[in-house]
């Protein structure tokens, strides 16, 4: 285990040391994490999202180098810590479904993981997208987050 590693374990409450290894705080946890890295490859990383009810964690399991004794890069994100945006509601009239959404964007969720952690269809939540660019002006994720800037609240959850 690297330094990351370490920190890793230091500031993450859903992961504990055991030997060698790095394994989930539970049976749950341990699940995804294990699913995650067996599911990865060297060409597509695997994302999956955990929701403790306390945070939502994004798990990214990539393979960095192959072989006999694959290596395996895993990073975990708790979104909770991540920026939030202000009411977006009064300024330009998305719904709270439509913020929702535009957070997780944010948060560098994709559509589908974002629909995954909403509980919704990947339908209803492109829906929502298409809705919120129409209100705040924008055709693109870049101008998308370019409009939202301002309205960042780092370290809010």
């Amino acid at each position: 285990m690297n330094v990351s590693g370490r920190k890793l374990l230091l500031t993450s409450p859903v992961l504990v040391h055991r030997g060698t290894f790095i394994a989930g705080a539970n049976a749950k946890i341990h699940a995804l994490l294990a699913g995650a890295v067996a599911s990865a490859t060297f060409e597509e990383p695997v994302r999956r999202i955990l929701d403790t009810g306390d945070a939502i964690y994004v798990i990214r399991a990539s393979v960095i180098e192959a072989g006999n004794s694959s290596l395996i890069a895993l990073s975990l994100r708790d979104t909770s810590r991540l920026a939030n945006c202000a009411p977006l509601q009064d300024v330009f009239g998305v719904t709270l479904a439509e913020q929702r959404v535009l957070e997780h964007l944010v948060h560098g969720l994709t559509i589908e993981a974002a629909a995954e952690v909403l509980g919704s269809s990947i339908l209803t939540v492109r829906t929502q997208i298409k809705h919120a660019y129409a209100k705040l002006g924008v055709s693109t994720r870049e101008e998308l987050f370019a409009r939202l800037l301002p309205f960042l609240e780092i370290g809010s959850s």
